[in-house]
């Protein structure tokens, strides 16, 4: 397994959701990051797994709901249990990227933070790891933020929307845009635009 810690990355893999949309899959007790969904691994299994291989495991920080420290230490028993930090309450995704962020740089002081969510399916994952490893180099190296996304196959009013600028950029098979715009969650005729 190689390790790229001399790029100074932290993962944090945001898992704290109810999965409310994935009932009755999904309850309360047992939300949709710990199922089963695809195979016989969790989606924050999967999660953990396509960054373990590029930061060993100190470097992975897991932040969830306080119910659920127990299930994610007994789903990632590879990763220290002083790496997994209960939220005391449910707050939105820019409280958990701001925690990530302040004890990534409290352990290892200036890290590129990778902010993953725990409820996701990406394939093929070497293709992903090569895009995160693409875009936190250049991250480091124009102090730029960086999204990854995928290009729409229909129009969703379920997920935030990217407008794009020409390519700065073509890394192996990864290309980088600017960001002229986005959009969150819009209405279908925006979608369809």
């Amino acid at each position: 397994m190689t390790h790229h810690c001399q790029d100074n990355m932290v993962a944090v893999i945001m898992a704290g959701g109810f999965g409310t949309r994935f009932w009755p899959l999904s309850t309360k007790a047992k939300p949709k990051q710990f199922i089963q969904l695809i195979g016989d691994r969790s989606l924050l299994q999967k999660s953990y797994e396509r960054v373990s291989g590029l930061l060993p495991p100190e470097r992975i920080l897991v932040l969830t709901n306080a119910d659920f420290t127990e299930l994610v230490s007994a789903q990632l028993p590879d990763l220290p249990r002083g790496n997994i930090f209960g939220e005391p309450e449910r707050k939105d995704t820019a409280a958990a990227v701001c925690l990530g962020s302040l004890i990534g740089r409290q352990r290892f002081g200036n890290p590129v933070i990778l902010v993953l969510t725990a409820d996701q399916l990406i394939e093929p994952v070497e293709r992903f790891q090569q895009t995160l490893l693409s875009a936190a180099a250049q991250a480091r190296a124009k102090q730029h933020l960086y999204t990854c996304g995928v290009r729409p196959t229909y129009p969703a009013t379920g997920y935030g929307y990217l407008e794009l600028g020409d390519r700065e950029l073509t890394e192996g098979s990864v290309e980088h845009f600017p960001v002229r715009s986005f959009r969150e969650k819009p209405d279908l005729s925006t979608a369809r635009e």
